[in-house]
């Protein structure tokens, strides 16, 4: 294997190509933003517009507060069920 005269070359080299393969994937990543950019658009062609009146909110309850509210979340929950038992044995056994 004949080596090259400097190691700057051989960087230089190795630099050129990641170079290459970098405009490459970007070409590929502009023609598939293209691609679904024109797929989101014939999506949305083909929805039909829903009315504003469709989407409206659910009412809050009144004279409820931020108490209420607060009170609603659930409780704490353990990790898991069997972190109440023994924990699992990891690593190399004892000797005996």
């Amino acid at each position: 294997m004949a080596k090259s005269s400097s190691p700057l070359i051989q960087i230089s080299k190795k630099l050129a190509s990641l170079q290459a393969k970098s405009a490459k994937i970007n070409e590929e990543i502009n023609s598939l933003a293209g691609l679904v950019s024109a797929a989101m658009k014939k999506e949305a062609e083909a929805m039909p517009s829903v009315p504003a009146a469709a989407k409206k909110a659910p009412a809050k309850t009144p004279g409820k507060g931020p108490v209420a509210a607060a009170s609603k979340k659930p409780a704490i929950l353990s990790k898991s069920p069997t972190s109440s038992s023994a924990p699992k044995k990891r690593g190399r056994p004892a000797k005996k």
